[in-house]
């Protein structure tokens, strides 16, 4: 959720410096998607923190009636979500060079 909140940020900062500079010294070279994947990136944060607590939740109360069996299938989503946001935003990164 930092994270999507900085790349948020630093666009807005970007678009204020290009205002007050209007030199063309900033290059014009962003898409304009900072936002929206810094937006979905916090969504995507906020998601795993209502799905990490309902794990928790889940985890505990077997662990109280001593009934515990480990799952991984929310960790390899995780995994594998964060794994593909991280392919997109390379490419945004390297598309934007």
């Amino acid at each position: 959720m930092g994270f999507g909140f900085v790349v948020v940020k630093f666009s807005l900062f970007i678009r204020q410096i290009e205002l007050v500079l209007k030199t063309g010294a900033v290059p014009q070279s962003h898409h304009g998607y900072s936002g929206v994947v810094g937006v979905t990136i916090v969504i995507i944060g906020a998601l795993t923190v209502i799905l990490a607590f309902f794990k928790y939740r889940k985890t505990n109360r077997q662990i109280e009636d001593e009934n515990f069996a480990q799952g991984s299938f929310g960790i390899t989503i995780t995994a594998v979500l964060i794994f593909i946001i991280g392919i997109i935003l390379s490419w945004y990164l390297i598309d934007s060079l």
